[in-house]
């Protein structure tokens, strides 16, 4: 088996807002009883690792591939394996957060910090993303909190199916309402709530809040964000690009034929819809929804042909 792709098992995770959505959407075996808010799909952190499911990597931690083969993954500098994969079920509304920068999350909690991609895959009717605040200060931030007025500090927006949001460290975002939702990330579990609707973790206790660590990082005053992506529609296949900065490219491939594509560094691939061939230049894998997938750069070219949705995420190299 060559190195040129990387088939991996994912983790479940259950959650107290979680469902059955993951499942359903992607065709996943799913206890009855289990309510999984999240499904870390790609991912080499300490809380939920992915795992190698072909030779010569068979059982190993993405991890430990990553830390003993840099030569599949360009030569990277990057101590850790930089990105995060996830699906996640919001059935009952999550807390309101805010993530780290890199330089805050370093200094306090010796960790990476976290911004993120979101592509929202299924809303249900008046679903609404929070994105920012209206706080013009620190101190009236504290304040809004501190007495409650959650509805008058945070901005609302209505989310439908198919919209995305980039979410640098420093905004303030939640949700409230039914969805489903792709994520990309860095490689961090670092989040500092200050709203948590009474959800409580699998103990049944509430879990706690990160104010003052909330304040230090939330962006005041808010600004936006925006995304523009931009599309290539071809007769064979739709590539829109989401988001290119010097985190990651994300870009979806509608594909009705095939698509050549050439791999920039390494790619991380998520089978959202469909079924098909991955092929590179020494492997051919069959693929359908649900797979998660590593191009490594040994492969300089890779070729997805048959009727799917395939996410594709390309970490950058730090500068």
């Amino acid at each position: 088996m060559s190195k040129e792709i990387l088939k991996l098992k994912s983790v479940m995770k259950e959650k107290a807002y979680g469902g059955t959505q993951i499942a359903e959407y992607l065709g996943l075996a799913q206890d009855a009883h289990q309510r999984i808010g999240e499904y870390w799909m790609i991912s080499a952190h300490e809380h939920g690792e992915s795992r190698i499911l072909q030779e010569p990597f068979q059982d190993m931690r993405l991890s430990e591939v990553y830390e003993q083969h840099r030569e599949l993954f360009a030569n990277s500098k990057q101590e850790h394996f930089p990105l995060l994969i996830k699906m996640n079920d919001v059935s009952s509304s999550p807390s309101l957060q805010v993530h780290p920068d890199d330089a805050y999350a370093q200094a306090h909690e010796h960790a990476t910090g976290k911004s993120e991609f979101c592509l929202y895959l299924k809303t249900a009717p008046n679903t609404q993303l929070i994105y920012g605040h209206t706080a013009k200060t620190k101190e009236a931030f504290l304040q809004r909190i501190a007495q409650g007025e959650i509805d008058d500090l945070v901005i609302r927006k209505p989310i439908h199916d198919g919209d995305a949001a980039y979410i640098p460290a420093g905004i303030l975002h939640g949700c409230e309402g039914k969805m489903l939702v792709y994520e990309v990330q860095q490689n961090s579990d670092i989040t500092y709530r200050i709203y948590d609707y009474d959800n409580t973790d699998a103990f049944g206790n509430k879990r706690p809040l990160q104010i003052a660590k909330a304040a230090d990082v939330v962006c005041i005053p808010h600004k936006d964000a925006p995304l523009t992506p931009t599309i290539q529609k071809e007769k064979a296949f739709t590539c829109i690009t989401y988001c290119d900065n010097d985190i990651f490219t994300i870009r979806q491939y509608q594909i009705q034929e095939a698509v050549d594509i050439v791999n920039e560094s390494y790619a991380l691939l998520t089978i959202l819809q469909g079924q098909g061939l991955l092929e590179t230049k020494q492997e051919t894998l069959q693929v359908k929804a649900g797979d998660n997938l590593i191009v490594t750069s040994l492969a300089k070219r890779y070729t997805l042909q048959g009727s799917m949705q395939v996410m594709v995420a390309i970490p950058k190299e730090k500068r």
